[in-house]
């Protein structure tokens, strides 16, 4: 649809009707995986609700863009003819874009369906070195309920993609994976002045948490429309949602209200 009729905006309809949808829901304690055993036919309706569905659809949206359209057809079209007339299970799907991609999809993508719930990742420091931007990063499982700890035992292998004020504001400059707790990105060419973001496009499924003095940078861009509405869009979410959990003070109320009028 987005090929035929780019001026439906599509994905800004997704991510608002789909993609924030998905985040309430998984961020509950009652969710659930979206890989679950069904061990009678009765359990099918209790099991393919919302959450299997929204969240099954941002995770192909997800991986489609981790192996790019090309790999992606190409896969899908080695999973059907294999499969056709046949029973499959969600390693088949795996196998078959990792054959056409070359990149560990099966590692990456079961880290997303065999656990409930999504990670938070926390931007814990920022700072300038020459021309690169060098930024440390943490992940944990996002909790909506300010009075439950985050589960230590989660871990998510994801995508980052980054984009900057240095170039095209809606295309990644930088992509790197994130396998561990806590890791540190050095984002090359990126001027002092310039301000970086996670997640262009709002794809990955995950909230990104900014210290305010980088919220803050974003502020013109938002104001002027430099970054798309899908990605002002998945700031706001990202920054209501953290102060409805309690993890990021009412200091942001500005951003919000900002956001809103933009």
């Amino acid at each position: 649809m987005d090929y035929l009729f780019p001026e439906f905006d599509i994905w800004t309809q997704f991510v608002t009707e789909t993609f924030i949808r998905a985040l309430e829901l998984d961020s509950l304690e009652n969710s659930h995986p979206v890989e679950v055993p069904v061990g009678h036919p009765s359990e099918i309706d209790e099991i393919f609700d919302d959450i299997s569905y929204n969240k099954g659809a941002c995770l192909n949206r997800m991986v489609h863009d981790y192996i790019g359209d090309a790999d992606f057809r190409k896969g899908m079209n080695i999973y059907l003819t294999r499969h056709q007339y046949k029973n499959a299970c969600t390693e088949d799907l795996w196998a078959a874009l990792e054959k056409t991609s070359g990149k560990p999809v099966g590692a990456v993508m079961n880290t997303w369906t065999k656990q409930m719930g999504f990670p938070l990742i926390r931007v814990l420091s920022s700072r300038q070195e020459g021309q690169n931007r060098v930024i440390e990063l943490s992940q944990e499982k996002f909790c909506t309920d300010p009075c439950k700890e985050a589960d230590s035992n989660y871990l998510w292998m994801i995508l980052l993609n980054f984009c900057s004020s240095s170039s095209n504001a809606s295309k990644p400059i930088y992509s790197t994976l994130m396998d561990k707790k806590t890791i540190t990105v050095t984002i090359p060419n990126v001027a002092e002045n310039n301000w970086v973001k996670l997640n262009p496009g709002t794809i990955g499924f995950y909230r990104v948490q900014y210290t305010p003095e980088i919220l803050e940078r974003f502020l013109p861009a938002i104001q002027q429309k430099v970054l798309p509405p899908v990605d002002r869009l998945g700031l706001l979410d990202d920054v209501f949602a953290l102060v409805q959990s309690g993890q990021t003070g009412t200091i942001n109320v500005r951003f919000n209200l900002l956001c809103m009028i933009s």
